[in-house]
């Protein structure tokens, strides 16, 4: 009886230990491509967060830098690590709202150091008298891991956006 055990043990040779390693790898592949794809759909809602400040600025008459300033800063979350201060994140959007630049609050996808690197960049323009459009792009937005985007077949990194309009409540009601 113990030989017949045996003998049905031996001819399975580890094909449980196999399929469950390989089971293991399939849910970690799919768990980090959901995690891929998770961090883009937040890129992109901060990207239309940051738009919404800068269109509600510029709309209601606020200059054109304090509006992007406003923008700048509710997109702090996708602007990569802190490199200026050791300060908390409220004091320093605080203090870059207030004096911009100058205050030495610095992110960064705010300025690249090359044309590969991260570049968040956030831009208003003025379509007519009556519409004020603000744009929020992400470039070169960086993956979990390169190898993962080629598997996927993501030959360059995503470039998460976004785009609004409003009315220039300031023309048509502030006019003198």
């Amino acid at each position: 009886m113990k030989n017949s055990i045996r003998r049905k043990f031996k001819k399975q040779r580890g094909a449980v230990i196999f399929e469950s390693v390989l089971a293991i790898c399939v849910l970690l592949f799919a768990f980090f491509a959901l995690l891929q794809i998770y961090r883009w759909a937040m890129a992109e809602l901060f990207c239309h967060y940051s738009i919404f400040y800068c269109t509600k600025g510029a709309s209601l008459g606020y200059k054109t830098n304090i509006a992007l300033r406003g923008a700048r800063v509710a997109a702090i979350a996708i602007s990569g690590g802190k490199v200026s201060t050791d300060r908390d994140e409220e004091d320093d959007a605080e203090d870059y709202m207030r004096s911009g630049d100058a205050s030495g609050v610095s992110y960064p996808y705010w300025h690249p150091q090359n044309r590969r690197d991260p570049c968040l960049t956030i831009a208003s323009t003025s379509l007519s008298d009556e519409k004020i459009e603000c744009i929020a792009l992400l470039e070169n937005m960086p993956l979990i891991h390169e190898v993962l985007g080629r598997v996927f077949g993501i030959t360059r990194n995503p470039s998460p956006r976004a785009t609004g309009t409003a009315y220039n409540f300031s023309n048509i009601y502030l006019k003198e």
